[in-house]
């Protein structure tokens, strides 16, 4: 089996995780001190992996590291706070439709291409996720 297969079966397998942990964390506290746990660890985590690579830097990867941690951020906040009155999986769901959102922006601003069988993908999930999304 390809390598990049097991790593995407196992962040389908840690998303899942992350997902239900979302809900019991926010219910149980402030989604703002959820983040601030979660962001130390995740800190802690990857400073102690970096410093064993020894990562170099530049300006645009650090340019594009905080367009998406910004993102990321938000993406979170409304998360959370969202999780707390919707169903666990209604909320993975519907936030899973982020690909879509990717892809046309890849193809916007950076040029890369959509074939069809990617387009009617994307089509299905929006599918799925206005589905899921009619009674929230």
């Amino acid at each position: 089996m390809d390598r990049r297969l097991i790593f995407l079966i196992f962040t389908t397998i840690f998303w899942g995780i992350w997902g239900l942990a979302q809900k019991k964390a926010a219910t149980a506290m402030n989604p703002f001190l959820v983040m601030m746990v979660q962001n130390l660890l995740i800190f802690i985590i990857v400073t102690t992996i970096a410093a064993y690579f020894k990562p170099s830097f530049n300006g645009a990867g650090i340019f594009w590291a905080v367009i998406g941690g910004l993102s990321s951020c938000l993406a979170m906040i409304l998360f959370l706070f969202a999780i707390i009155d919707t169903r666990a999986a209604i909320a993975q769901a519907i936030t899973a439709g982020y690909p879509v959102v990717t892809m046309i922006l890849a193809y916007l601003l950076i040029g890369e291409t959509i074939t069809w069988i990617e387009g009617l993908g994307m089509a299905m999930v929006m599918g799925g996720v206005t589905l899921l999304s009619w009674r929230v």
